[in-house]
């Protein structure tokens, strides 16, 4: 959820935008289980509001895996006790504030926000600062007075056969760190939530692909690859995987910043994946631990671990690290 994850703070002028959006009446189908949670929901919120991406994913009729849900009510406490009775499965989230929630309900995930949609919309306007502005971000349907917002028009931005949405910029990246993660996003929305490239978009994506990085933004991209490829490969397979990692920035940085080659690794993917395995991000971490192991003077040179551990850089997947590194040791 872009908007109220940032550290961006409130918004200015541009709340306006949101919040004068006209009504566009609209009925869309929820599937059941989702419609169970927003009735579990709506005993205490008097209005549910479908966010972003999964509200055009519902009126394109894709299948959504996760769903992005705003509330308002002064008993947030025992309304997630009355989730957790209902058969939920919590999901931790001890590094966000306290009025929100996730959880997971027949393997699909929740993300749920408590707060008034005066300050959704302040929240939503004050990400100009830096995030990530795709017009769909800012979609906003009443689940139970069956109408959208819609201020950017990310719904008239359809493909050819009018069957999917396009996704459509409201604003050029800021930096090329700013643009990277425009990509990086552009990947998952188009993955899970059937988005397909527009010409606005394509742009971008070419102008950051083809971008010579500085020192400290190599250093980044190559944190922002390593930490999400696991993800790209689960939602976009090998062929998102190999554009992000040949594309002419992120083979700099690789080289700049940690001085491994990504087509060799790119190449070992290719390799897994003719062998008929379904290469994961086990496979690919494994295959940068070998590299930097390579790299390295002595047998017991250092890897991934100590790579990171030089870096002081978290790491998202801890699980997928773990599997790759006992796969090497075996």
């Amino acid at each position: 959820m872009p908007f109220f994850l940032g550290e961006q703070g409130l918004g200015r002028g541009s709340r306006n935008k949101i919040s004068a959006a006209k009504k566009i009446p609209m009925r869309l189908k929820l599937p059941r289980d989702v419609t169970a949670i927003t009735a579990q929901l709506g005993a205490s919120s008097r209005r549910i509001y479908l966010l972003g991406g999964t509200a055009a994913a519902v009126a394109a009729g894709v299948e959504s895996p996760y769903y992005n849900l705003l509330i308002n009510t002064p008993k947030f406490s025992e309304l997630k006790n009355s989730l957790f009775d209902f058969g939920v499965t919590p999901v931790s989230t001890p590094d966000l504030p306290g009025n929100f929630a996730r959880f997971m309900h027949q393997d699909r995930t929740y993300n749920v926000l408590n707060l008034s949609f005066d300050n959704y919309a302040q929240c939503s306007a004050g990400q100009e600062e830096g995030g990530i502005l795709f017009a769909h971000n800012f979609l906003i349907y009443n689940v139970k007075d069956c109408f959208m917002l819609d201020p950017y028009d990310a719904l008239k931005a359809k493909t050819a056969n009018g069957k999917a949405f396009l996704l459509k910029p409201i604003q050029q990246p800021k930096s090329l760190l700013h643009g990277f993660d425009y990509c990086l996003a552009a990947t998952f929305d188009c993955g899970l939530l059937g988005f397909h490239p527009s010409p606005e978009y394509k742009q971008i994506e070419e102008r950051v692909f083809n971008s010579t990085p500085a020192e400290e933004d190599s250093k980044q991209i190559v944190s922002k690859v390593m930490d999400y490829m696991s993800d790209v490969l689960e939602v976009g397979g090998l062929d998102a995987a190999s554009r992000l990692l040949l594309s002419p920035v992120c083979l700099a940085s690789a080289k700049n910043a940690a001085q491994i080659d990504f087509a060799k690794i790119e190449a070992g993917l290719r390799r897994l994946h003719k062998q008929g395995t379904e290469v994961s991000g086990r496979d690919f971490l494994g295959l940068i631990h070998s590299e930097l192991k390579k790299k390295a003077s002595g047998k017991d040179g250092a890897g991934l671990p100590e790579y990171l551990a030089m870096r002081g850089e978290t790491f998202r997947r801890l699980e997928v690290l773990m599997d790759a590194m006992e796969s090497a040791v075996a």
